[in-house]
């Protein structure tokens, strides 16, 4: 009776860090409605191509514990994403004249999974979290078309009820890569009347205001990324591609919780493309053969997410 107490309180305890840390959630389901922009496609550095580009992804995520013992926790992470792409307006700027190409309409599944461990102790009177994790991504179902190692490790330097400091690194063992190490810094902080400031950098920028326990806010700058594996052996290019964005949305978030463990949401704002890059899989994204550049577009994403409800993460 009393482990049952206990367990309860530290899944509590979770659920309510999940709330504010969507990265925590158990299951993640979303939407990316990007609306239509001029793009301008450049091939080995010189432009070739301009049109309007319509963009929708879904994405689906489950974090699923395997094992957890004293202070250690082994969790399987499966994920899935649909990319739909249309190309309308299209002009081919590489000819004496530009010329009116077909519109385009591409449509892209990634696969992908993921085995973490992870280990909480202290170091120099401090307390760190270390974690060691292998990826895999694929579009295919025979094979996986990239493989990644990512290790972390976090100190929390400061914890009271209203701020927390921390800061690490992420080595990244990744053959498409060009930086092994991205340092990390979090800050946390509660203002008088619940307004909190979260900054996760690389990741996100924040301000978050709870309405109630079951209704918050957040209005900032987060981090989004997608991968997709293109053949274009038809062109004559690589037949196995690794077509990867970059990019930025600043926006607004609403969230709900419609039943104890059920979370809505909706969020809307500009959207913004940093890179995007299509080059082979065997290669590094700085040895792109293709690149775009898109404009600064509106964007809508609703989310379906579930708090914590395995017990294996608090044991």
């Amino acid at each position: 009776m009393r482990q049952k107490m206990i367990d309860s309180i530290k899944m509590a305890m979770i659920g309510e860090y999940a709330k504010t840390y969507p990265i925590l959630r158990q299951v993640i389901v979303y939407n990316d409605f990007i609306g239509t922009t001029r793009s301008y496609t450049d091939y080995q550095k010189n432009r070739v191509l301009s049109g309007k580009l319509l963009t929708d992804r879904t994405q689906a995520l489950v974090n699923l514990p395997l094992a957890a013992w004293k202070k250690n926790v082994i969790n399987l992470n499966m994920n899935y994403s649909h990319q739909y792409i249309r190309y309308t307006d299209r002009e081919l700027l590489d000819r004496p004249v530009p010329e009116a190409a077909p519109n385009q309409d591409l449509h892209t599944n990634t696969y992908g999974a993921s085995l973490s461990w992870a280990h909480t102790d202290s170091l120099l009177g401090l307390p760190i979290s270390t974690s060691l994790t292998a990826n895999a991504l694929t579009g295919k179902s025979n094979a996986i078309q990239k493989f990644s190692v990512m290790g972390n490790f976090v100190f929390t330097l400061k914890r009271t009820a209203t701020t927390a400091i921390a800061v690490g690194g992420v080595v990244l063992i990744d053959p498409s890569l060009n930086v092994p190490f991205i340092p990390v810094f979090s800050y946390w902080h509660r203002f008088p009347g619940k307004l909190e400031l979260i900054i996760d950098l690389p990741q996100r920028a924040v301000l978050r205001r709870a309405f109630n326990h079951k209704c918050w806010a957040t209005l900032g700058t987060e981090i989004a990324s997608s991968v997709a594996f293109l053949n274009l052996s038809p062109w004559q290019l690589p037949q196995e591609t690794n077509f990867s964005t970059f990019e930025l949305k600043n926006g607004i978030t609403f969230e709900h919780i419609l039943s104890r463990k059920m979370i809505a949401g909706i969020s809307a704002g500009v959207f913004t493309t940093v890179s995007s890059r299509l080059f082979s899989i065997d290669q590094k994204s700085n040895d792109y053969f293709i690149s775009n550049k898109n404009n600064a577009t509106p964007y809508l994403n609703v989310s379906l997410s579930f708090l914590p409800f395995t017990k294996a993460l608090i044991r």
